[in-house]
């Protein structure tokens, strides 16, 4: 695509079980089974695959509305927002996997008073990630270190976050604060955003600094505008969104020197050729067990250094559909959308 997505609309082209044949910009898509897909069931006398005929996608972004389409019998699976609202739903299955998305605070370290490691230590010992985890998502969440949780070995172990790397100190951050002659920052998020429970987070957020001493300008912007002003690292700091990130490899890029896509976008990190190395090592390296080790040694590295990226919880994901929905594979997170295999019972 050389880099143009508008091209994705009508040139889209791939070796996928489906192929886009129809696309509503922000409200709808519809895939059909491509015929020449290569894969066929071994376990099915190698039938051919797709078993489904094709995909409708909606967007939805009310969840009532979502709850609605799903009882109606409109659509046929259902992200919900939380365990307690999928155990409401009655003659469902419930898959509850890791999420592997999260809200971080992005601190500018160009600007405002983020290049004082004092000043990120003190916001990272103000941070009570439990907090979120029990108000935000009921409990069906855990904290997150720079590599979340949900990615398993490569992420530090908890008791290793809670007790070294980033502990819940509040007296530590006003010694902190004082120390650095007090603490301003101005702080840019989408207002009025449900996406990834945004607008529960805030409040959190907000407290818990007010509760360290430090003081917080709001900057609530229009998600465009958000979205605009992060990638052109127009902004001091900002509570973001962040995609879904099933490797350690972009959770790690954002603390390097131009940053996740080494183009200067949405973040840079503290210009740390240390830092720098030692992200390329990860990237490079191909054994598990070496790899998983590059990877706690790169975050301990960045901690040692005063992140300018805090990640915040990755909560569990609690997707719901019906029995004649056949062979959903649960586990393996957002990957589960390539698996093939999957058909209605009629």
């Amino acid at each position: 695509l050389t880099g143009n997505v508008d091209r994705l609309a009508d040139k889209a082209a791939g070796a996928g079980p489906f192929r886009l044949t129809s696309v509503t910009e922000g409200e709808s898509a519809s895939f059909d089974r491509n015929p020449n897909y290569y894969r066929t069931d071994e376990l099915n006398g190698g039938a051919r695959l797709p078993y489904v005929d094709g995909l409708d996608a909606r967007t939805v972004f009310d969840r009532s509305s979502q709850r609605v389409a799903f009882e109606a019998g409109q659509i046929h699976m259902l992200m919900t927002g939380s365990g307690a609202e999928a155990r409401s739903l009655s003659d469902v299955i419930i898959a509850r996997d890791p999420a592997f998305n999260y809200i971080s605070l992005t601190m500018n370290a160009r600007r405002g008073q983020f290049a004082d490691p004092r000043v990120r230590r003190a916001i990272s010992r103000a941070i009570n990630r439990k907090q979120f985890a029990e108000i935000v998502y009921g409990g069906d969440a855990q904290p997150d270190g720079l590599v979340q949780w949900s990615l398993g070995s490569y992420a530090l172990p908890a008791n290793d976050l809670e007790s070294t790397y980033q502990p819940f100190n509040v007296e530590q951050a006003r010694a902190l604060v004082q120390e650095a002659g007090g603490i301003r920052i101005k702080v840019m998020f989408p207002a009025n955003v449900p996406i990834l429970e945004h607008s529960a987070h805030l409040p959190i957020f907000l407290e818990q600094m007010k509760a360290a001493g430090i003081e917080v300008e709001q900057d609530p912007q229009d998600f465009g505008t958000w979205v605009s002003n992060y990638q052109s690292l127009n902004y001091d700091s900002s509570l973001a969104l962040n995609q879904t990130y099933e490797t350690p490899e972009l959770p790690l890029k954002f603390h390097t020197t131009r940053g996740p896509f080494g183009d200067d976008s949405y973040i840079k990190g503290l210009g740390d050729a240390e830092i720098d190395a030692a992200v390329d090592r990860v990237s490079q390296e191909m054994e598990l067990d070496a790899r998983v080790k590059l990877t706690h040694d790169a975050q301990k590295l960045i901690y040692d250094k005063d992140p300018m990226m805090l990640p915040l919880v990755t909560p569990y994901n609690h997707l719901v559909y019906r029995k004649s929905v056949k062979n959903i594979t649960a586990g393996i997170g957002t990957s589960s959308y390539l698996v093939s295999s999957f058909w209605l019972d009629t």
